[in-house]
């Protein structure tokens, strides 16, 4: 979806919300008058008491359902769709493909990036971007972790999923996180070091 229709999108949202708002409390304030008195200044003795009729209740129950579905199917319609697990590799000599599991490499790069960095608890996902899928490692620092070795642990990561995918529709992010327990010397409120 590009910005445009999703600008429009968002604005048509809230002023149908905002119609169904005022609709709403437009109905309350004709049936208590709190506000206005539009039981006495809006008559129309011609038309039959409807409301009054049996099928009244269930007509309206029927439309509000129809609204509810109309609004579930839109919002369905606009949930963010998550990545793919699987991607598509060229194949060079042309014959039969190739895929890749996307969440075997996420999980696979997180390892790595825990065993060759002072980092615990890493776990690896992927995500949809605008340019193709993000493999994200998240883990969190050690209390006292060298910040040279988290770097070239994280540069090297990087390196490795990206490197996998030369097409350049995957790429390699690093999250990292404060530590998860500090240790007795280091109390919250203190913020934790990383050299």
């Amino acid at each position: 979806m590009s910005r445009r229709v999703a600008a429009v999108d968002r604005i048509s949202a809230v002023l149908v919300g905002l119609a169904l708002v005022a609709g709403g409390l437009l109905a309350i304030d004709w049936h208590h008058q709190i506000v206005l008195d539009l039981a006495q200044t809006v008559s129309a003795p011609d038309l039959p008491p409807t409301t009054d009729l049996e099928w009244w209740p269930w007509a309206t129950g029927g439309a509000g359902l129809v609204l509810l579905l109309l609004a579930l199917g839109w919002l369905w319609g606009h949930a963010p769709k998550g990545a793919s697990p699987v991607v598509r590799l060229p194949s060079h000599q042309g014959r039969g493909q190739l895929s890749a599991d996307l969440s075997s490499v996420a999980s696979a790069a997180a390892d790595a990036f825990q065993a060759r960095a002072p980092v615990s608890g890493c776990r690896g996902a992927v995500h949809a971007t605008r340019f193709g899928r993000m493999v994200d490692v998240t883990g969190h620092l050690e209390p006292h972790a060298d910040l040279a070795t988290v770097l070239e642990g994280a540069s090297q990561t990087q390196r490795e999923v990206t490197t996998a995918f030369p097409s350049g529709t995957v790429s390699c992010r690093v999250i990292l996180n404060t530590p998860r327990t500090l240790r007795r010397g280091d109390r919250a409120g203190q913020t934790p070091r990383v050299r």
